[in-house]
């Protein structure tokens, strides 16, 4: 495998920075490294699509961005902002503007709770919003996601797993969030769902300027979807830079592979996106 190759960030200060993050798995799962030193910066308004193998390290670090795991090592700002790696010890402000939607909304979704219940609860926690307002937020959420005002009423298990992931999206933009992490949140959905649930979050980032924390092991989604990419390999950033160069010109060996393997099965999983035919993949 080649050497380990970075982008070096540039212009404006980012949104999230993170530098030299390392975390390993306790004692009982042999404290093998899930991480080891990664940096990146994500700049405001940004897709960065986070890549790589099963037990890569990706869904750690989105849960350590997200506040759900501490990092052993490493720092992580917004803003420029030291916020620590554990929910607990962030600002209130910061807690509020970075959400994550995870891979399975059946395990993230209260099945007592009816949908518009769920939805109040960061309006009424994060936003102190009560009474009609909290009621026409609710419905503008529903809106946004692309579902109708009645499906407040409904409870999660009469809804389908791309209505469910929907509610889910809507709760994290309940918050007014700056930045979202996406942890496989497509990987459990069927082609038609998976293209119709990223072409409504395409047009959430348009319509917000909300970055995105994308994870995922789908390059043709990525292809279509992200600004960016970061290769991770064995808990190590192989690589990272912008999309055109990932996929046309790959400077590890790592990336490289990973685009043969997905190149051998074809695209078909290019979502509402027709790739030429003759856009080469990796230089000959």
């Amino acid at each position: 495998m080649g050497a380990i190759v970075g982008t070096a960030s540039r212009g404006p200060a980012p949104l999230l920075a993170a530098e030299g993050l390392s975390y390993s798995y306790p004692a009982r799962h042999h404290g093998s490294p899930a991480l080891q030193a990664v940096s990146f910066a994500l700049a405001a308004g940004e897709i960065l699509a986070v890549v790589g193998e099963s037990g890569s390290g990706k869904s750690t670090l989105g849960r350590i961005v997200a506040g759900l795991l501490a990092a052993d090592q490493g720092r992580l700002s917004f803003k420029g902002r030291d916020i620590g790696c554990l929910a607990g010890t962030r600002p209130r402000a910061v807690l509020k503007q970075v959400q994550i939607v995870f891979q399975n909304p059946d395990g993230s979704l209260n099945p007592r709770h009816r949908v518009g219940t769920i939805l109040e609860r960061p309006l009424r926690r994060l936003l102190g919003l009560s009474g009609e307002p909290l009621a026409q937020r609710v419905a503008r959420l529903l809106a946004d996601v692309r579902l109708p005002a009645p499906y407040a009423e409904r409870y999660p298990a009469e809804l389908s797993g791309g209505e469910r992931q929907r509610v889910a999206i809507a709760r994290a933009l309940a918050a007014e969030p700056e930045l979202i992490v996406c942890d496989e949140i497509t990987s459990a959905l069927d082609m038609s769902v998976k293209a119709s649930l990223l072409d409504l979050l395409k047009d959430v980032q348009r319509r917000t300027g909300v970055a995105m924390l994308f994870i995922t092991h789908d390059l043709p989604v990525v292809r279509w979807f992200a600004d960016r990419v970061l290769v991770l390999h064995h808990g190590l950033v192989c690589e990272d830079a912008p999309v055109p160069a990932i996929f046309l010109q790959p400077r590890h060996a790592y990336t490289a592979s990973l685009i043969e393997a997905a190149a051998h099965e074809g695209w078909p999983g290019d979502p509402l996106h027709s790739v030429p035919a003759d856009l080469p993949l990796i230089p000959r």
